[in-house]
């Protein structure tokens, strides 16, 4: 937030960077009179200050002030005076001045302006609750829970983990969030907050209060994303948005995710209970698609979760105590069996038989089509005899 000046008549003007506790600051002064010494100034508020003798009858324009220390101005009237902001200083809005007594007197602008603070790594979660200004001057957070849409953040540029129990307040200065977790449902926006060129490293729903629609207009990739949700869940992203890393649906909660827009994925997880989530503009699974645990006896129809998916680097069907039929994705399969380009891991599921397994195998991808991964064990065990990658 850019510091505000108060009109003057003087020639001499005043800049004040950004401050924080602990932090080295550098105010710069420019039009003074070459060669002579600049004073200083910080005061608690702007108003009408006292007026020193040596400054004959001109008076300053902060209250309380402090002589915070001089330069002297070089030959073309700039003055620059470099100091550490006390560790302990109190976080506020404050008001600045600089002033020149010789040859003559003169005085800047009066220059209003913050002092910030940072929370260290290890310090406990900032809770932006019922208290208003709890969170007034804070800067760079780590783990800050937000429990009323009113809150204050105006200053607050970065958070490692941003949690959401309320619909999102007006942080105008946020740019960088790491990690988000929503645990509220309604509708939120999110503005530019970016790790880098449009990247937010994770968004985690836990959702068990009622249907949630997320919007990221602006994230174009987006690390992680884990859902565990009980309500239906709608996430919408720019057209051709990424999940480099892991998008994952897990939890008992039985509400249905759909991810709008979002066209290549690295590994894609549907763990437990949860249903598959559906991402109509899916491309590609770069890495592997796992259902794992899921409960179900057959697995969801391609055609309705992911119509447009043409790649995926390995399917993994595992730890499902109750699947028996793996046909409603042998369209896919036989896709990446052709093209040589992926693989199938079937294991550990204790309802389906080895012999069906080994033919749904072999129907889709003789092993001379050059299927270049194939690990079938540890399923139902039966009568299957001859020679495969399932039978025992």
């Amino acid at each position: 937030m850019l510091p505000l000046i108060l009109s003057s008549a003087s020639a001499m003007t005043l800049e004040v960077p950004e401050l924080a506790r602990g932090e080295v600051a550098t105010f710069v002064v420019t039009g003074a009179q070459p060669n002579r010494r600049v004073t200083f100034v910080a005061g608690t508020d702007p108003g009408n200050g006292p007026c020193p003798g040596v400054m004959g009858g001109t008076c300053l324009g902060v209250l309380n002030p402090v002589n915070m220390g001089h330069v002297s101005a070089d030959a073309s009237g700039r003055a620059e005076f470099t100091v550490t902001m006390p560790a302990a200083v109190a976080v506020g809005d404050y008001a600045f001045q600089a002033v020149q007594t010789t040859p003559v007197v003169q005085v800047t602008p009066v220059v209003e302006a913050p002092i910030l603070w940072d929370m260290a790594v290890g310090d406990p979660p900032l809770i932006i609750g019922a208290a208003a200004g709890d969170g007034d001057y804070l800067r760079h957070g780590q783990t800050v829970s937000i429990t009323r849409t009113a809150a204050s953040l105006p200053h607050l540029q970065s958070a490692v983990l941003l949690k959401l129990s309320t619909e999102l307040p007006d942080l105008p200065a946020l740019t960088t969030v790491n990690q988000l977790e929503t645990y509220t449902g309604g509708t939120i926006t999110l503005p530019a907050w970016t790790g880098g060129d449009h990247v937010l490293g994770t968004i985690d729903v836990w959702n068990r209060s009622r249907a949630l629609t997320l919007s990221a207009p602006l994230l174009d990739d987006i690390n992680t994303i884990e859902v565990d949700s009980s309500y239906p869940v709608d996430l919408y992203f720019p057209p051709g948005a990424r999940v480099l890393v892991n998008l994952t649906v897990s939890g008992t909660g039985t509400g249905q995710t759909t991810l709008h827009e979002v066209v290549s994925v690295d590994y894609l997880s549907q763990l437990h209970s949860a249903p598959m989530p559906i991402l109509p503009d899916l491309t590609s699974v770069n890495y592997s698609l796992s259902v794992s645990a899921t409960q179900q006896t057959a697995l969801p129809s391609l055609t309705t979760h992911f119509p447009q998916l043409v790649s995926v680097g390995y399917v993994v069907f595992g730890s499902n105590p109750v699947l028996t039929d793996l046909s409603p994705w042998s369209g896919l399969l036989v896709t990446q069996c052709q093209n040589a380009t992926g693989g199938a891991i079937i294991r550990s599921n204790a309802s389906l038989p080895d012999c069906d397994a080994e033919a749904f195998i072999d129907a889709i991808c003789p092993l001379n089509q050059g299927y270049v991964g194939i690990d079938c064990h540890g399923n139902l065990a039966d009568a299957c005899t001859g020679m495969g990658v399932c039978v025992p």
